[in-house]
């Protein structure tokens, strides 16, 4: 018998060794089985509770216990399209980032996420937080009772987005979210250079809750960690509520008056400057 052949009870192993087979790394397997980012159903799951969510605000909002001066008027088209609107901001918050669970419980996150809109709405009645405006210089403005408040909810986010860091760079995942994190703040840092270029006066911060939650949200990705998906479902419920009760106002970091129309030659640089940068970055990822 040939030394060299290989027997039926070898085979495998020969074949499992071969170069020419490609090798399915079992941890990223397992990594890729556990992100709900991009399990279809559970995003579906997801985008039903937003909306559920929504529906809950606006009967809220209309009710005795919101005053009518805490939220933009209310039309049908404005209900509609602002449901809308709520999809098309929440899915690319969960779609972008790289959340990962092995299991996803739906009910936990529904009650969570609906406490996050409604609990918000409510704190916004409060008579020492309902003046409050994050602008600059806002925390001269703040009451003691308000500063307290500040603080616990501040603690509490900060130790768990702290935590978060610490264990997303441990599973080696903090790479990922850190690019999710910066395209947010080169998306806005765009914003302002096409006003501040494009002549609009006074320009000035203000941020929104539902900015504030969605880039907090950004954070809270390790779902096998219950607290973190609770922390997440509150801060997409209140961006949500910010949805429902002010529109695509809440999407405004920086405002401004409108300045100048926008004219040809500042519109064909534009686009010619943001075709050359495409041009960059496709060069500098080309072995990606």
């Amino acid at each position: 018998m040939n030394s060299n052949a290989i027997s039926y009870n070898e085979f495998p192993d020969a074949l499992i060794n071969s170069p020419f087979v490609e090798h399915t790394n079992e941890s990223e397997m397992k990594r890729k089985e556990r992100n709900v980012s991009n399990n279809s159903f559970t995003i579906l799951q997801l985008i039903l509770i937003f909306i559920g969510v929504y529906f809950n605000c606006e009967w809220l909002k209309l009710s005795q216990y919101i005053e009518s001066s805490h939220y933009s008027e209310t039309t049908v088209g404005l209900y509609a399209y602002d449901l809308f609107f709520t999809f098309l901001i929440t899915l690319p918050l969960i779609k972008l980032t790289n959340i990962e669970s092995s299991y996803f419980n739906s009910y936990l996150y529904f009650i969570m996420c609906n406490i996050g809109g409604l609990g918000f709405a409510l704190l916004g009645e409060v008579s020492y937080l309902e003046n409050i405006v994050i602008v600059k210089d806002f925390w001269k403005h703040l009451t003691p009772k308000a500063i307290a408040t500040f603080i616990i909810f501040g603690t509490i986010i900060a130790g768990v987005t702290i935590r978060e860091i610490i264990s997303s760079y441990r599973e080696k995942t903090f790479r990922k979210q850190l690019v999710t994190i910066l395209l947010f703040i080169i998306f806005y840092g765009g914003i302002f250079f096409l006003l501040k270029n494009g002549g609009a006066n006074n320009i000035h911060w203000h941020v929104h809750h539902a900015i504030f939650a969605g880039f907090l949200s950004l954070f809270f990705t390790n779902w096998e960690n219950k607290i973190e998906m609770i922390l997440h479902a509150i801060m997409m419920g209140v961006v949500v509520e910010g949805i429902n009760f002010f529109g695509l106002q809440e999407l405004y970091l920086f405002l401004s008056q409108s300045g100048m129309p926008v004219k040809l030659i500042y519109a064909v640089f534009i686009t010619f400057a943001y075709t050359f940068g495409l041009i960059i970055f496709k060069i500098c990822t080309r072995n990606y």
